[in-house]
């Protein structure tokens, strides 16, 4: 099988300092066809294009400040490509995070509902996901497994390969497009609502960053709203402790959104 050519696009606000250190490697690397960058204020594009002098790299300043949820969904539709490494700013992918998976895809096959995650984040002692090898998580089971020590923090992970149509396909409740907000597990309910399922891929990792003040715990899940509300809230807390894109007027509809995210994975 011909490796996919594989578009890494990059969200990002005011992350040069992460994204300096990063874009050298992101060159050099065989496997990344191109790399899409959208900014949400400009900051990082002036920068960027002061450094950084290569046509691999395509970078896009928004109009407007658009929030996480469709500042990811801009940089996907840039593509060119059909496949997406979906990396936030402040993370980092090194070469094997992409050769696993092309190793992964080339003895299992490639499939375009597959959500290829990674299985464990980097350096050691952050998230491990390696319980989960094995496991194809879709909205038939999601519920069954949601008590799983851990599961919960990863259906809501990102920094992931993905199919860039399927990433893209209507997720039909748009009413929260631009909450800045539990966007990655708003996305990836809806996809798993979608027909797309999320597999842990063997010794895919990527470096994970850890800002002050993080420290999300493990949870519990009894399929109850109590043990949901509080595993949102206390994603939402930390989300808003970083304050990368949060302000306190975008807050109002928290609550809202919460309850129908519970109400989604409650009726799944």
């Amino acid at each position: 099988m011909q490796n996919p050519k594989i578009s890494l696009c990059i969200p990002t606000y005011k992350r040069f300092d992460f994204l300096s250190k990063y874009l050298p490697d992101y060159l050099k690397n065989p496997y990344i066809d191109e790399i899409i960058i959208t900014d949400e204020d400009g900051h990082d594009t002036e920068l960027i294009e002061t450094y950084f002098d290569n046509p691999k790299i395509k970078i896009y300043q928004n109009d407007k400040r658009l929030g996480p949820f469709l500042n990811k969904e801009r940089a996907v539709s840039l593509a060119t490509n059909d496949w997406i490494a979906l990396i936030d700013s402040d993370n980092y992918c090194p070469l094997e995070y992409f050769k696993n998976w092309l190793d992964y895809i080339n003895e299992n096959g490639l499939d375009a509902k597959c959500i290829y995650c990674p299985s464990k984040t980097l350096p050691e002692g952050n998230f491990d996901f390696s319980f989960l090898l094995g496991y194809t998580i879709k909205k038939e089971n999601i519920k069954s497994l949601w008590n799983i020590h851990n599961f919960d923090c990863f259906v809501n992970t990102g920094n992931y390969i993905v199919n860039k149509e399927e990433y893209l396909h209507n997720p039909g409740n748009r009413k929260y497009e631009n909450s800045v907000i539990l966007d990655v597990l708003y996305r990836n309910i809806f996809m798993m609502l979608n027909g797309c399922y999320m597999k842990a891929i063997p010794k895919m990792s990527y470096f994970h960053v850890r800002h002050v003040g993080f420290n999300l715990p493990n949870h519990k899940f009894n399929e109850s709203r109590k043990d949901i509300e509080s595993m949102i809230l206390n994603i939402f807390s930390h989300v808003r402790h970083e304050g990368f894109y949060l302000q306190n007027h975008e807050t109002s509809g928290f609550h809202e959104m919460r309850k129908d995210i519970e109400s989604m994975i409650l009726n799944i």
